[in-house]
């Protein structure tokens, strides 16, 4: 029997250890589902306002510190974010951070996922070798884990770096398989991304046929689908493609379709793409006037884009044509805007484009000199394209080598945690077996303690008396104080009635006598001037009773509101005294969901205010603000009277501070030096009930 207190004690304690771990896990898991909410937004904007996604995915972060998933997802919404602004090195060190956590927490699609946008981040920088480098370690992924939709996502990339790099037969073998996987799964999407990119591989090699078939393939699936975009790539494809076999009426047929489409779809570029593209089937054909009007065209739509390297290209394509056409002289002109917009695109490989036109113009004009120098030039930037593309190769081997090394750091890396991972699990096993002692220890002292009540018994019965004999003596103070304050109330009132009493006896008394001679003249001689006096007399003895009214009796506020009462009431001080009285509300609306009670207090404090102002201040101008702002009502008034200080005995002033305590108001008045007065009120904003409303 002995055991069972001691058992009791434990589980005792180990139940008040459990709700701080609770409480813990509880705040992690709102922090995460917060995080997850901002990722997923963050994810939605990434392409509109990648500033925006870097802003939020950052706050996300902050929140998901305990959770290493969700500080993989930051890392991979960043990492993209980077890549859409073009900040290539920053998205590349936050795809390899993507990476770490992936591998670490051993999760495939996340890896692959990390490998997919540093194959991106690769291929935007030119590196397709290293780009292919990661592409093939996703497909190494997707088919241990037999991910098939992963293979198929992933093929069309690693194609389209083959085809990059100029290996076409591989890229067109890798895109084939692709494509039967996404026939396989009715994935219309990837189907026609297969074939657009096939089409585009064929034309390459110049087959033109298998070209046409992929187009034309690519255009009736679209069509099936009513993908507008997908139709004009397929259109722009067929275009190119009846070009190339001088089927020119199919050609300029497609290319109105695509000019058409991207019309309908508002894409100024596309707009601009297509009426170059139909320019130069009518130049080829030997069209020239159409063949410039369509160039024109798309030069105006180009220059409200700003896309200063398509119009450098335009322009080179009208110089070709004014050449073919033999006006030198537009042709000069167009080189010459060629030259300027390829400048401001800061474009090498457009400038040496432009070389070949510059020396066939030259030779045109009979300047052999000039065209020699050109054909010298071109020949020095062919040799610059060698060696910028070597130095590319040399720039990608390292960067696959620093990669490798990196991922051997990581694994470095990862064995470190592993290795800390079993030294915290040690850490938790001597938690708990400290916590078991001190559990232990809990329990001893525990009966020591139960022992040491019963000892305390008659020192607690004791102890109980005193607080009792504190009570009552508290009691006592309170029903003081109490009294106190009721008759403070009464002394009020009293001074009240007295006040009333001298305004009934001196304003209201006088006029009745006045009146009652007045009429008893009138009666013995009527005289209209006299009649005409008791009238005004009678106006004026009926305004003050009115004002005497509102003084004691406070208006209806379930009717209107305060900022109405008070309204009204500084119009009847305005008509009554010589002080000019103004208020003005800071705050509009509002005031009538402020709590019935308290309205009528304030309109009492403000009520006290101005009359101590009419006695006491000699002022000619009051100005009266309230507002509302942060669930505070503010109540500053402000007159050009002679300084006053209220004397803490004094009843006005007591009236004041009691109203204002029943609502944990605060009450301050401070004089300017030789004029005016300075009151402020601050108030907390009590909301109307329910039944109230």
């Amino acid at each position: 029997m002995r055991q069972y207190p001691l058992i009791f004690l434990s589980l005792y304690c180990i139940m008040l250890l459990n709700p701080l771990y609770a409480q813990q896990n509880k705040d992690i898991e709102r922090d995460s589902i917060r995080s997850d909410s901002i990722f997923k937004e963050a994810w939605k904007i990434k392409f509109k306002n990648p500033d925006s996604a870097l802003i939020l995915t950052r706050a996300g972060m902050e929140l998901s510190k305990q959770s290493k998933s969700l500080q993989m997802s930051g890392y991979r919404n960043i990492s993209v974010a980077y890549s859409i602004k073009g900040e290539l090195d920053t998205a590349e060190y936050y795809c390899l951070k993507h990476l770490e956590i992936a591998q670490e927490l051993n999760i495939p699609k996340s890896i692959a996922a990390a490998y997919q946008n540093l194959g991106i981040v690769a291929s935007q920088k030119g590196y397709n070798r290293q780009a292919l480098e990661y592409y093939n370690k996703i497909t190494e992924i997707a088919e241990k884990t037999g991910d098939s939709s992963l293979v198929m996502r992933n093929l069309v990339n690693a194609g389209l770096s083959y085809y990059k790099l100029g290996d076409y037969t591989k890229s067109i073998t890798i895109l084939m398989r692709g494509l039967k996987i996404a026939e396989e799964t009715k994935d219309t999407n990837n189907i026609i991304n297969y074939t657009k990119n096939l089409s585009g591989a064929y034309h390459a090699v110049n087959n033109l046929e298998l070209s046409l078939k992929w187009a034309l393939y690519t255009y009736s699936i679209s069509t099936e689908k009513n993908d507008l975009r997908g139709i004009g790539l397929a259109c722009n494809t067929l275009g190119a493609i009846y070009l190339d076999m001088k089927d020119y009426d199919n050609s300029i047929k497609y290319f109105n379709i695509d000019l058409d489409i991207k019309k309908k779809i508002k894409d100024k570029r596309g707009e601009a793409a297509a009426l170059h593209s139909l320019g130069n089937v009518y130049a080829i054909k030997g069209d020239f006037e159409k063949g410039e009007l369509y160039y024109r065209n798309s030069l105006l739509l180009k220059k409200e884009t700003g896309d200063n390297e398509s119009i450098a290209c335009t322009y080179n394509s009208l110089t070709a044509t004014y050449i073919d056409k033999g006006d030198l002289l537009k042709a000069q002109s167009s080189i010459d805007s060629a030259l300027f917009y390829s400048r401001l695109a800061d474009d090498e490989k457009l400038s040496r484009n432009i070389l070949d036109n510059q020396k066939m113009l030259a030779e045109k004009k009979g300047d052999f000199k000039t065209a020699l120098a050109f054909a010298d030039s071109i020949m020095i930037a062919k040799d610059s394209i060698y060696k910028e593309e070597f130095n590319k190769h040399v720039a990608e081997l390292e960067t696959i080598y620093k990669t490798e090394q990196k991922e051997k750091e990581i694994e470095i890396q990862n064995a470190l945690i592993l290795n800390q991972e079993l030294k915290i699990k040690q850490a938790k096993l001597i938690t708990l077996l400290i916590l078991c002692a001190s559990i232990l220890f809990f329990v001893v002292i525990g009966l020591l303690y139960i022992n040491y009540r019963k000892r305390q018994k008659e020192q607690l019965k004791l102890a109980r008396i005193n607080e009792q004999l504190a009570l009552e003596k508290y009691n006592s103070v309170y029903r003081d104080m109490q009294l106190k304050v009721i008759q403070e109330k009464i002394a009020g009132q009293e001074e009240e009635r007295s006040r009333i009493a001298r305004e009934l006896h001196d304003g209201v008394g006088g006029n009745l006598v006045a009146l009652k001679l007045l009429l008893e003249q009138t009666m013995a001689d009527p005289n209209p001037e006299d009649i005409s006096s008791i009238s005004s007399r009678v106006v004026k003895t009926l305004e003050e009773v009115r004002s005497i009214s509102h003084n004691l009796m406070p208006p209806i506020f379930s009717d209107i509101s305060i900022d109405q009462v008070l309204r009204l009431h500084i119009e009847d001080l305005n008509k009554s005294c010589e002080i000019n009285f103004n208020v003005l509300f800071l705050t509009k609306t509002g005031w009538e969901q402020i709590d019935t009670k308290l309205q009528v207090e304030i309109y009492r404090i403000i009520q006290e205010l101005c009359s101590n102002i009419q006695k006491y201040s000699n002022a000619t101008q009051v100005d009266i603000q309230l507002s509302i702002l942060d669930n505070t009502i503010n109540v500053l008034m402000e007159d050009n009277g002679s300084p006053f200080e209220y004397t803490a005995k004094g009843i006005g002033y007591r009236n004041i501070k009691e109203r204002l305590l029943q609502f944990d108001g605060v009450f301050d008045k401070s004089s300017g030096g030789s004029s005016g007065n300075t009151y402020h009120i601050q108030i907390p904003v009590l909301q109307k009930t329910t039944s109230e409303v």
